[in-house]
């Protein structure tokens, strides 16, 4: 079986889709070393991390979320054979794979238009729709989210699983003592909130203030 994860997002950015493909990789790598996996890099990425001597990195020029991937990309991989080829990141390619999965984070280029660059709402706009309905399966990461493509996008129900994202092994309890010692080195308190998320006008960070201070002012701390 030859399987092909798309990760050409982490030689762009590092946020939640990449960290989602870079924690993939590395459970995969852990757990199946009998598949050959082809991890299809960007030329822009320079840091590379290694996976299990089963994962062969291929490097790719087609760079993501452009107007001319799905055929660019199609091209860039057909000589792999693959058997399989999973896109994390929404798109798979016109071609070059015997089947294709892909992963939809969300939909909010649908509910909050207003949010995205011209650009990006023209990509997602004319891409997503077809992306569904090329994709053998479609992969969600909530329930939420599969509840919008099937209602949206019009997919079948069947053709929709969900798979929820596990948290990365650095986030376990701590003890005590060392809580105490980490609040005192940052100047925080028992009842504060930790948001990790990206900074831009989709995530509402004043509908998160104003919660917090409806919790505050209700006397919840906890």
């Amino acid at each position: 079986m030859r399987i092909g994860i798309d990760a050409r997002i982490l030689g762009y950015r590092q946020g939640g889709i990449a960290q989602y493909v870079l924690h993939l990789l590395a459970a995969l790598s852990a757990l199946d070393s009998a598949t050959d996996y082809y991890v299809l890099h960007s030329r822009r990425e320079r840091d590379r991390r290694r996976f299990g001597p089963n994962f062969r990195p291929v490097t790719l020029w087609t760079p993501p979320h452009h107007r001319l991937e799905r055929w660019s990309l199609g091209m860039e991989v057909s000589r792999l054979g693959l058997d399989l080829l999973h896109s994390p990141d929404f798109i798979p390619p016109a071609f070059g794979a015997r089947r294709f999965v892909v992963t939809v984070h969300d939909l909010n280029f649908i509910y909050y238009p207003q949010f995205l660059t011209i650009e990006s709402r023209r990509y997602y706009a004319d891409q997503i729709a077809w992306a569904v309905r090329k994709a053998h399966h479609v992969l969600t990461i909530s329930e939420a989210t599969r509840r919008d493509v099937i209602r949206l996008l019009n997919v079948p129900p069947e053709k929709v699983t969900t798979t929820y994202l596990a948290a990365d092994p650095a986030f376990r309890p701590l003890p005590q003592p060392t809580v105490r010692e980490t609040l005192n080195r940052y100047g925080l308190r028992p009842g504060y909130l930790l948001f990790v998320g990206t900074l831009e006008p989709r995530k509402n960070l004043p509908g998160l203030f104003t919660a917090y201070r409806r919790l505050l002012d209700r006397g919840v701390t906890d």
